[in-house]
Parts: C-alpha cells; structure tokens; sequence
C-alpha cells in the first residue's frame, strides 16, 4: 500500500492506494466498518472527538445494469436507510472525477438535534459509490468539502485478466440416496451436475451446464437431463472476479488458483485441455 499525502488542504488527507482502488483518507478521523462480503463495502468515518458530522461509505459491485439503475434504486435505499428525514429540493445532476453522480439533500432530527443529509450517488463502469454525510449546520460549516474531496477521491482498479485465468474450466457437483422404501423395495437417486466456464481473453466468458437425474426402484429407472448457458463480461477487483451477465445477473467470487485448479468461493474447477 503507498500513501500520496495533501498538506495544503485545511481538510488534511492521505490518498490510499489498495489493489482494488484508491481512497482519500482523513487525518485524524475514524474509520468503522460496517460490513464487507465479495460484494460490497460499507464503513463509517467521522473526525475524532466530534459528535456533529460523519459519514457513510458505500462500495458495490453492482454490474452493468446494476449501475445503470443506480439513480433509481438509491434513492430507494437512502428512505429506508433514513426514515425519519425528508427530502429538500430537487435530484441534482453532476458528476466526480468524470463519473455520473447524483446529489440529494435531506432534513430530520437525530438525538433531538437538526441535522441534515447529504446523499451522493456515484456510477462508476460496474461499480456503484453511495456517500451519506449526516452533519448539523456547525458540521457542515467544519467539515462539509469533505464530502466532494472524497467524492472525487474514489477510484476502482480493474485489472486485465492474467493469462492463468484464459480458458476453459470445468466444475462437477453430485449427490446421491441409497434408502429402503416400505413395500416397494430398494429406491436410490442420484443427481449430477457439470458447469463448463469459458474465459476470453477479452474480458467476455460463456457458461454452459448440464445436469443428470436418475430414480431406480427394483424394476425401473428413468433419467432426466437438463443443459443452459449464459455470457457475459468478467472483471477483476483486487481478489474478486466479477462476472456480470449480459441478462443483468451479476456474480462476485473470491478467487485463488490451488496449483492448476481455479477456485471460485470455494467450489474447485479444473482446467479443461
């Protein structure tokens, strides 16, 4: 991790470098995490000492789609987050860093006091930012450009695909019952499933699966097979693959390779050819 520092701003900061992105963060201010999955990341962070002003950061991978109905769903989201405030003015167009952004403004009490909110919604290619900056008026006299300094900090690192990753790989799960049936004998099922996962080397990937049933009792059996497949793009964030579907559907997996085998949230592939 490296550090670029800002020492002319009265709002001291640091930029912080991760492998997913880039952050401003404050001097002498807290951060709290509030929850982290493949997913998305959500913390709080709000200057030392002071009890006015504090924000919400939210990070997602959302996918194509997602991002797209960002400034409909957050929206949303924010009423739910915030019941007790109301809206103020209208949804303001602008953008950060070259992003499309989105700002609204709320009012309501917390603790008996008058705060208000300031709600920004950033798209950002397959990824959505949501900042809440929750402050009484004295807070955001002190500390309310923090809110477009780390706006306009936030940057997500999409890494081109390691050749290891090119190619096809195969993933197979299966099940089966061996029990006694009262008055009819001996009944066993079994069920197999196979995924077989494509990766291009532009980015874009196929799936395709095939599933096999069979229900045997001491006379007969019968068999079932059903087979589907999807496309779409794939992108990597720090350790995260991220496979968004051309039907919306978006899948985050943690990823690690355990000798030639790709492992995806814990479920083994091997290579194919």
């Amino acid at each position: 991790m490296k550090t670029v520092e800002s020492k002319n701003d009265p709002l001291s900061f640091k930029i912080v470098e991760t492998a997913a992105g880039k952050i401003a963060v404050f001097d002498n201010w807290a951060i709290e995490p509030v929850g982290q999955d493949s997913k998305w990341l959500v913390f709080n962070t709000y200057p030392k000492g002071r009890d006015d002003f504090g924000m919400l950061v939210t990070l997602g991978l959302a996918g194509t789609q997602g991002v797209q109905n960002l400034f409909v769903e957050g929206p949303t989201m924010t009423q739910k987050l915030i019941p007790g405030f109301q809206r103020v003015g209208g949804q303001k167009m602008t953008k950060y860093g070259g992003d499309d952004a989105m700002v609204e403004e709320y009012q309501g009490t917390l603790q008996g006091k008058a705060f208000r909110a300031l709600v920004v919604y950033i798209k950002k290619t397959d990824v959505v930012v949501g900042l809440v900056a929750f402050g009484t008026e004295q807070g955001f006299t002190d500390y309310g450009r923090s809110v477009d300094i780390l706006a306009q900090s936030i940057s997500v690192n999409q890494s081109p695909l390691p050749p290891t990753l090119i190619g096809r790989w195969r993933y197979n799960s299966g099940f089966s019952t061996d029990n006694q049936a009262l008055n009819t004998g001996k009944v066993t099922f079994s069920h197999e499933s196979e995924t077989q996962l494509t990766i291009y080397p532009n980015g874009t990937f196929t799936e395709a699966s095939m599933s096999f049933s069979t229900l045997g009792t001491y006379s007969s059996t019968t068999g079932a097979t059903t087979d589907g497949s999807d496309r779409g793009r794939v992108v990597i964030h720090g350790t995260t693959l991220s496979f968004q579907y051309d039907n919306g559907k978006v899948w985050n997996a943690e990823y690690k390779f355990d000798g030639g085998t790709l492992v995806l949230n814990g479920s083994y592939y091997s290579r194919v050819g």
